[in-house]
């Protein structure tokens, strides 16, 4: 962004006030002091603002004097422009504030995104400066742009967490149990309690700051006691299948030239697959809801499949793949009670969980992310339509089963699927139909894809790509000790409940942000001074998860 500020001048009062490049001022040349109480006084009370136009930094303050309890993200128009600022004494002590950031207009968005939590804050409120708008068009079109796009993401993943908050808590809790403490130790591995010490707690520090290095951020598979290395077969494509209709024209290539591919199914493939004969090499699931579960209910061989599950998925599913000797990888995707247990895995028994994105939340995007860490030079995906043809889903899938049990003679199955696709508006898209969310999901997809690979083509059925590098084998953790992460979680969270630190919130305090959120929409509950008590009701629960499923 251009520069917008030239000079600065003293007001009648003394104080500097910073010009625009016409020559106009951004507050008042008499008393901007003033000015910006008066302008403070019509803001109606919030825990969260984000301003448009920091300037001198006089409203910023005004703002935060008469709320002092309050977070305020302050978007000007270019990193010059803050350094030009910094020239300013009220602009440069708001830049030491905790509870103030400013930052270049064009990083609102992600500011947004990283600090403001809807089940702590409640609304939010934006302020635009006037002088500021009406003097940088381009500027405030930005912003505006960058809160418009951040309130829909919030709104979507505020949803998510409301529905499922509690559900991916318990989840999370049941399969670090499942995966249980199965490893043997060395003589010169320390025991948890070593780590931990004798009462179960950490250095905290030690455990935020992960002083491993990237160097030895893999490691080759036996150097830890706690992993289990993945490394792509050389000679394999990776092919992502999703579950698109456009997927049943391409089973023929695929059959054809299975021994080229090194399938890696996303659940609601993965059932269609092996109905057809298919054996699927890896299985990506990523939803906690027990309907994702009954993808894997069925008596299919799973001996040689991984299944790669995301700490959120439903335990009933990795109950049975367990029971019936299915080899299971754990991943996360950036829930942060699962970063967290991670971080504690990583530093007590140098493994953590590997990342995975999701982009805006779809597993065809988990298991293309899969694909690329694990080391594939070449990708190709197929069935990832993010639209409806003559139905949403490729045949063979869970709802064929269920739709086709529940049809009669006033409710066929065919009824049931365009309820499905009709639930919410469509568009068309190339002689298909999507939703807006379909559509988000397509752009985080092929936006994963360009920023990761080279060589892209589409036929209309098949992406086609290379890898633009080849990372180092994935790592995946195969013992976890609930008891030991039960009573480090514990001493962490009384700590860091104490004061809550924000924007800023500790680990442990943010690891239960997603059931809170639950739980308010649960009890109803809007009010900021709640907040406190529903953060509580979530930590009784992780005790009570663990102490139920310890092993």
């Amino acid at each position: 962004m251009k520069a917008l500020f030239s000079s600065i001048i003293a007001a009648k009062n003394g104080s500097p006030v910073p010009l625009f490049y016409n020559g106009k001022s951004m507050h008042s040349r008499y008393d901007p002091e003033k000015e910006a109480e008066q302008a403070a006084l019509h803001v109606n009370e919030s825990k969260f603002f984000i301003v448009a136009g920091a300037g001198g930094g006089y409203f910023i303050r005004a703002l935060k004097k008469r709320f002092p309890g309050s977070i305020i993200l302050a978007a000007e128009n270019s990193q010059d422009d803050i350094d030009f600022l910094k020239r300013i004494p009220v602009f440069r002590d708001l830049l030491s504030d905790k509870r103030v950031r400013i930052f270049p207009v064009e990083k609102t968005c992600d500011a947004m995104l990283r600090f403001y939590v809807p089940a702590f804050y409640g609304s939010f409120s934006i302020i635009e400066t006037p002088s500021w708008a009406n003097e940088n068009k381009v500027g405030i079109e930005v912003f505006r742009t960058e809160t418009a796009s951040a309130a829909r993401a919030i709104a979507a993943d505020y949803s998510a967490q409301t529905h499922f908050g509690k559900i991916w808590q318990r989840n999370i809790i049941v399969n670090l149990a499942q995966i249980g403490t199965q490893s043997a130790r060395t003589d010169n591995t320390p025991t948890d309690a070593q780590s931990a010490g004798t009462d179960g707690t950490q250095n905290k520090a030690a455990f935020t700051a992960q002083s491993r290095t990237e160097d030895d951020e893999y490691t080759e598979a036996g150097d830890a006691q706690n992993d289990a290395s993945f490394a792509a077969p050389f000679d394999k494509t990776a092919l992502i299948a999703a579950a698109g209709p456009s997927l049943d024209k391409a089973l023929t290539r695929i059959e054809n030239h299975r021994n080229d591919f090194y399938i890696i199914a996303t659940d609601t493939a993965y059932r269609s697959f092996s109905k057809r004969g298919i054996r699927c090499d890896a299985v990506v699931s990523i939803d906690g809801q027990i309907l994702s579960a009954e993808h894997f209910f069925s008596e299919t061989e799973r001996y040689r499949t991984l299944f790669v599950f995301d700490l959120c998925a439903h335990p009933s599913a990795v109950r049975f793949i367990k029971k019936a000797g299915g080899k299971i990888a754990f991943v996360q995707t950036g829930h942060p009670l699962a970063r967290y247990a991670s971080q504690f895995s990583e530093h007590t028994r140098g493994a953590p969980f590997p990342h995975i994105a999701t982009g805006a939340g779809t597993v065809t995007v988990a298991a293309l992310d899969f694909a690329l860490k694990a080391g594939f030079s070449d990708i190709a995906v197929c069935g990832a339509d993010f639209s409806y043809s003559e139905k949403p889903y490729m045949k063979g899938t869970y709802l064929d089963a269920r739709y086709n049990a529940e049809s009669g003679r006033t409710r066929s199955a065919e009824t049931a699927f365009n309820s499905l696709m009709f639930r919410t508006e469509l568009f068309q898209n190339a002689g298909s139909r999507t939703t807006e969310v379909l559509g988000a999901y397509r752009k985080t997809f092929e936006s994963l894809l360009s920023e990761n690979c080279e060589r892209i083509d589409y036929d209309g059925a098949f992406y086609r790509a290379a890898a633009k590098k080849t990372p180092s084998p994935l790592r995946f953790c195969t013992s976890f000790d609930t008891s030991s992460f039960a009573a480090f979680f514990k001493t962490d969270f009384l700590q860091s409940a104490k004061e809550l630190s924000y924007p800023d919130f500790a680990p442990a305090v943010a690891s239960l942000f997603p059931a809170v959120a639950s739980l308010r929409k649960q009890k109803n509950e809007n009010a900021f001074e709640v907040f406190p008590e529903l953060l509580k009701l979530a930590y009784v629960e992780i005790l009570r998860y663990t102490q139920y499923y310890e092993t």
